[in-house]
């Protein structure tokens, strides 16, 4: 099937002078079944950036969940000289949890929407530096 798709790309860009890309390729017709076209994003690259404006709330969470994951194994290994193969895993697990809903739960509610009421928040940061 996938060389019969890539006869058909091919005979189409000798047919035509554009070229056809991935992006353009369609499934062939099957009207006699119920099937959905599916359409493939060629765009698949993560930006991190637009993640955590797309998903604050989540970007937090994954933040002090393993920040405070990773501060509690310098803890064990370096201050407490616990053994690699001796690490206490109930202890990491309860980090992971204090993490994720104090730090990342509450804390995140706490200052992004108890602030803005608190101290109007939003005329403050569209000031420039000058006003501020």
């Amino acid at each position: 099937m996938l060389e019969k798709m890539k006869q058909t790309v091919v005979q189409k860009d000798m047919e035509s002078s554009d070229t056809v890309s991935l992006a353009d390729m369609k499934a062939p017709d099957t009207s006699s079944s119920m099937m959905p076209e599916i359409e493939l994003e060629t765009n698949t690259s993560f930006s991190y950036g637009d993640f955590a404006k797309q998903y604050p709330f989540l970007n937090n969470i994954a933040i002090t969940t393993t920040k405070t994951a990773a501060a509690d194994l310098p803890a064990q290994t370096v201050i407490a000289q616990t053994p690699g193969a001796e690490l206490d895993i109930q202890r990491s697990i309860l980090f992971c949890a204090f993490g994720d809903i104090y730090l990342g739960d509450l804390q995140y509610f706490y200052q992004v929407h108890i602030f803005k009421k608190l101290f109007n928040v939003d005329k403050f940061t569209s000031q420039s530096l000058e006003e501020k």
